[in-house]
Parts: structure tokens; sequence; C-alpha cells
């Protein structure tokens, strides 16, 4: 029986947490009894639900689960593991390649890794910064034990040849799963057309940029209401963004309804306008091809990863320019007929990407292999 890792170690939140949820439901629902997984995850009581006799949940000492112990969780813990466990082929859904000779597919998912030339460095905090440049450091040196990489987009690809010399590179989509649940969002939206932008705080999401834009919303007098789902707690950042967002009085542009559960997402598309994506960094992109699902437009950053994904089925702005934002945004919904133009071109674009069944062949198709 062949015995598979799955390093999820950095699958806390956003698409990690996505991707590692559905391929355990696919894996658990599959009848296959030749292979046995091996489950490493951030948290073991989240995917305990999972534990099968063809799933096992493995975990490590929470020590080695801190961002600053990272090189023993890479060069001590998991290769501790995979000798444990007699592990004889690794997916890697993590940050950084593990040192080993055990045959690895890794998917590449983390955007910092390849977009240096991004100002959010100039923003990032210097401990942020030198966290992140040591894991690019570490990235770099083990890029040798990557048997097959998985590049989410042909742009991503294009950037880890050019980078790292990295060959031996598929692209494959990212699957989304789409809850159609009637759990309502607990906060009344407001009047007029809603902005939606469901993510957690995290720098690279660039909510800046959308104080101007609701200063100019106010300035011109118009109807749009900017959706956000973030807490104070997430971040340094989002407790200065809602600071702000209060002190300049624009509470009623800028609505925070908080976090919400992912049995609440098309409730929420249902009572939006739009999607609007700000961010400046994306290895893929999971809620561009959710709005597509929900028949939602999409106005989007004007960069090489959010072109190749939404292509013709977004308008585009340029991120740190709030003016730009508000006539973009003022002449979509001006333009019925683009809304219609760009939810029909989201609908042709979905037909493209791979259902979790399909997905999970092809991960195990690449993970056959034993060793170099």
């Amino acid at each position: 029986m062949k015995r598979i890792l799955i390093n999820g170690i950095n699958a806390k939140t956003g698409g990690g947490k996505s991707i590692l949820t559905n391929l355990l439901q696919t894996i658990k629902s599959q009848n296959s009894s030749e292979i046995k997984y091996f489950i490493l995850s951030p948290d073991p009581k989240l995917y305990q639900e999972f534990e099968s006799e063809k799933i096992n949940i493995v975990d490590i000492p929470n020590i080695f689960k801190k961002n600053l112990l990272f090189i023993g969780l890479f060069y001590w813990a998991i290769p501790n593991l995979l000798k444990k466990y007699k592990i004889n082929s690794i997916l890697n859904l993590s940050n950084i390649p593990i040192p080993t000779k055990i045959h690895q597919v890794f998917l590449f998912q983390w955007a910092y890794a390849v977009y240096p030339e991004s100002t959010i460095w100039k923003k990032m905090e210097l401990k942020d910064k030198l966290i992140r440049k040591t894991k690019i450091l570490f990235f770099k040196i083990n890029c040798k034990f990557i048997d097959v990489c998985i590049a989410q987009t042909t742009t991503i690809e294009k950037r880890l040849k050019e980078q790292y010399n990295l060959n031996q590179i598929k692209v494959i989509p990212n699957s989304v799963t789409f809850i159609d649940s009637p759990e309502p969002v607990k906060t009344s939206l407001p009047k007029g057309e809603k902005l939606l932008y469901l993510t957690h705080y995290y720098p690279h999401k660039n909510f800046e940029v959308l104080i101007p834009f609701a200063e100019k919303i106010k300035e011109n007098n118009l109807d749009f209401k900017i959706i956000t789902t973030i807490e104070e707690s997430q971040h340094k950042g989002a407790e200065l963004f809602l600071k702000e967002v209060s002190d300049k009085n624009l509470t009623e542009i800028i609505i925070n309804i908080g976090p919400i559960t992912i049995n609440q997402i098309s409730s929420l598309y249902n009572q939006c306008d739009a999607l609007l994506m700000p961010t400046l960094l994306e290895s893929y992109g999971l809620t561009y091809i959710e709005a597509m699902n929900f028949d939602t437009p999409i106005i989007a950053s004007d960069l090489d990863f959010a072109h190749t994904v939404c292509k013709n089925g977004a308008v585009y702005f340029q991120p740190f320019d709030g003016e730009d934002l508000f006539n973009v945004t003022k002449d979509l919904f001006s333009n019925p007929e683009k809304i219609e133009n760009l939810k029909a071109n989201g609908k042709e674009i979905l037909k493209g990407i791979p259902s979790w069944e399909v997905l999970i062949e092809k991960y195990v198709d690449l993970l056959k292999n034993t060793g170099r």
C-alpha cells in the first residue's frame, strides 16, 4: 500500500484551508483503498472528522508550528514524521519544499516567493519582511528536492521558471467548492450598490485603497457601499484600517460585518452587486472563481495574476489609485450591458475549472513515483 503524506501545516485560513478541506472530503468519499494518507495540519482537531482507515491525522509538537521555528519544522519535525510513518510520496501544500529524497509533489501557492518587485515589501514591517525573506531563501535552497511543482496558473509557472530555474512544472488550475446554503448573514446590509471584499485582513490585501475610494464616493454623493469581512484581532493593520474608517466618518460607506462562515457565503454574494478585489498578491485567487459561480461581476487589481484568472470576466483598476477605482466602478454600474457581459464571460471561464475528483486524480498520478 502506498503511503502519502499531505503536508498542510500552513493551511490555517483562506485558500490553503479550503484546498486541504476539499482534498480530504474527496479522498474520504472515494472507494479506493490502495493509498494510506497521513495528514499534517495546523490543528488536528479541525480535521478529526476525516479520520478513517485510509486517512490518518498526524501531529507534531506545537513549538514547531510557530513561524520563527520553521527551520526546525522542515529539517527535524517533518523528516521524523516521514521515517515514523514510512512515507514514500509527499504532497506538499506548504511554503517550503521538504529536504528529502522521498518523491515530492509541491503545490506552489505562496505568491511572496515570486513577486520580489511587489510594493508590498515596502509596506511590510521589518520582522515580517525578515521572516519572509528567510523563507524565500530556504525555498530557493530546497527547490532541488521538488520532483514535480504544481503551478495553478501559467503566470506563476513563468515566474517560477525565470526566478528559480524550475522546469518540472505542471499547470493545474485549482478546484472550488460552491456551497449554496440558505444560512443568512446576520448583519442587515444597507441599500445601494454593494461591493463585497470577502477576505481576512492581510497586508497584501490592500485594504488601504478603500479609504480614498470611499472618500470619492462620499464626495460625489453616490450610493456605493463597500462590504468587508475582517476583525481587529486578525492583524494590527486591520485595527488601524477600521479606526481610520471611523475617524473619517466613512462607516456608512465601508460597512464591516466581520468574519462569516462558509455556509453564509452564497447568502452574502446574493445580497451584493460586485466583488471588489484590490489585492496586490495572489498565487491563484479562489474568490475570483467563487464570484463567477455566484453570477457576480468582478472589479480587480490591474495585475498579472488577476488577468490570468479573470481574463475578460472582470474590469481592472490601478490598485493604489482610489480615484481610478472610483471611475472604473462608476463606469461599470452605469453600463448594465457590461455587467451582463462580465457575468457571461465568467460562466465560460468556469467551464475550465476541474472538479475535486479530477484534481485528486491528477495529483495522485504525479505522486505515483516513489523516489528519484
